[in-house]
């Protein structure tokens, strides 16, 4: 999981619609979100905040998720 600090940002055209990589829940515009700077995966701010990094599975397969 990438833990290193994201890209704030508002959710303009681009994020807008997008499903949150933690969640799964949508982002809508003008919403504050962070875009990891790994993978450009984006998430709402709070999702990032709460899970201390990118949940997105390309920063997780590298090597710091555990599967079960």
């Amino acid at each position: 999981m990438a833990e290193g600090n994201p890209k704030i940002l508002l959710a303009g055209n681009r994020e807008a619609g997008a499903l949150c990589a933690c969640c799964g829940r949508e982002l809508q515009p003008a919403e504050e979100v962070a875009q990891c700077v790994d993978c450009g995966a984006v998430h709402h701010h709070a999702c990032w905040q709460m899970s201390g990094g990118c949940g997105a599975y390309e920063c997780a397969k590298s090597g710091s998720f555990a599967a079960p």
